[in-house]
């Protein structure tokens, strides 16, 4: 048999099963997620419940562009084409020869930290084969602009994609 708790101050049983029905409920009303009514009471200027969620947009894209350099050897430039842009020999062939019958030409199209990686590696890679095979400097001219300038416009001599 169990007996009931005795509180000597206020002189008030505690009966063991009102206490558990207590904390069950005490629990159970801890427990059930209640919606806030209205702002946060912490930041009442945001209400994240309501906030709609920003739209994800694509990233900006460039179009990095080739120059015609007569001080370059053609082979550099295709094989800088082919390593740091990884294009297929016949298409960085008619790159190349687009750039040198036109003045310039595209070489492709990439978000802007590609971009820069990859002219990045094309010059060095060119400026270290030039000073291997000749003994010059040279570098291969590229350039990155952001696609919304160039709109529709195609570059002169410009390869616009496929290998037809």
């Amino acid at each position: 048999m169990i007996l009931p708790l005795v509180l000597l101050a206020g002189a008030v049983a505690l009966d063991p099963d009102r206490s558990t029905q207590r904390r069950r409920a005490l629990a159970a009303r801890l427990l059930t997620p209640t919606p806030p009514s209205g702002p946060t009471p912490l930041l009442p200027e945001l209400d994240l419940l309501e906030r709609p969620r920003d739209e994800v947009r694509p990233p900006r894209m460039f179009r990095v562009v080739l120059h015609n350099d007569a001080r370059m050897s053609g082979d550099v430039v295709l094989e800088s084409i082919v390593r740091c842009f990884r294009k297929p020999a016949e298409e960085a062939m008619r790159v190349m020869l687009a750039a040198h019958r036109g003045g310039s030409a595209s070489v492709g199209i990439y978000t802007r930290e590609v971009a820069e990686t990859r002219v990045a590696c094309a010059e060095t890679f060119s400026r270290d084969e030039m000073e291997r095979l000749f003994g010059l400097r040279n570098t291969v001219r590229l350039e990155v602009v952001p696609e919304e300038r160039m709109g529709s416009r195609p570059i002169t001599g410009c390869f616009q994609g496929g290998l037809a």
